[in-house]
């Protein structure tokens, strides 16, 4: 920034707060939504196919990098994995494990 620019320096300013001042009562709130640890033992891994754009079976396919997986239906290799819940949360999934349009 230019010394000579007197906008970003006023705002600069305005915006130092002091560390007293700042609510981090949102920060730690518990989630409702959250689950318990007790669950989080129980969840299974669930597969998703881009290409079909839905929850699927997958087959793994050991390569000298790691392992690969592909769409049992329509052989696609564009698979993601994670949990029920986060698949859903993240790819925006209906009940039925399907993308919603």
């Amino acid at each position: 920034m230019s010394g000579s620019n007197q906008f970003y320096a006023d705002n600069e300013k305005k915006s130092e707060i002091h560390e007293s001042e700042i609510d981090l009562s949102i920060a730690y709130e518990i989630k409702p939504n959250a689950l318990s640890e007790e669950e989080w033992e129980n969840q299974n891994v669930v597969f998703f196919c881009h290409d079909c754009g839905k929850l699927v079976n997958a087959t793994s396919h050991k390569t000298k990098k790691g392992m690969k997986f592909s769409c049992s239906e329509c052989n696609g290799k564009r698979i993601s994995f994670g949990t029920l819940k986060s698949l859903q949360n993240f790819f925006h999934l209906n009940d039925d494990g399907v993308r919603k349009e």
